[in-house]
């Protein structure tokens, strides 16, 4: 799939939801002797997405709560892309990253377009 740098940056342009991104980090260490995770690292972060239907292209606040969907954003400064160990929140619900897109242009990410499900 190709795109144009001006038609990612018009989308982007409906990135208009406040969302954030739950990135898993770190998941720590297991001692089994008292059956607990110790150590492990997160961290959430605020961004403006959009969320879409990936066959129709429709969206809507209530779109993310439904089957399985899109969200396009740009990258996020100071962090790093996201990945399917990450989830994303908003518009009442919480969605898990099930594949990743990057839309790079001469070498630097444009934008995002992760498949999320429930």
């Amino acid at each position: 799939m190709s795109f144009r740098a001006k038609d990612v940056k018009l989308l982007l342009a409906l990135a208009d939801q406040d969302l954030v991104l739950h990135k898993s980090g770190d998941t720590g260490s297991y001692d089994p002797a008292t059956g607990s995770v110790t150590g492990g690292t997160s961290s959430d972060l605020s961004f403006k997405g959009y969320f879409f239907n990936q066959n129709l292209g429709n969206s809507g606040p209530s779109q993310v709560q439904s089957g399985n969907r899109q969200c396009l954003f740009a990258p996020i400064e100071g962090s790093s892309s996201p990945d399917t160990d990450d989830s994303i929140s908003g518009s009442g619900d919480k969605v898990n990253i099930t594949k990743v897109t990057t839309i790079m242009s001469k070498g630097v990410a444009l934008a995002y377009i992760c498949d999320v499900g429930e």
